[in-house]
């Protein structure tokens, strides 16, 4: 039983990663604006085209990827252990 939701929990997990793909807010500004509190991708874009350059690469996520999950972390401040 625990195995189970850790499970479905651990596929919830993955699912929001695969999200936070930059396609995905290409063309939804509501998920920008509700992750982020930025009015919309454009803005979301330039901040990343302004910062990739500086992040060095230490994950398997790509570099919008980790951003967004810092977007998220200091937007609405989930546990870091649902972020990991």
């Amino acid at each position: 039983m625990i195995d189970d939701s850790a499970k479905a929990y651990k596929e919830q997990i993955q699912d929001m990663t695969s999200e936070m793909l930059e396609n995905h807010f290409e063309s939804n500004d509501e998920l920008v604006k509700f992750y982020t509190s930025l009015p919309f991708y454009k803005v979301l874009k330039i901040i990343f085209d302004f910062c990739a350059p500086q992040v060095k690469r230490s994950t398997k996520l790509t570099q919008f990827q980790e951003m967004m999950l810092t977007f998220v972390k200091l937007r609405l401040n989930p546990p870091h252990k649902d972020l990991a």
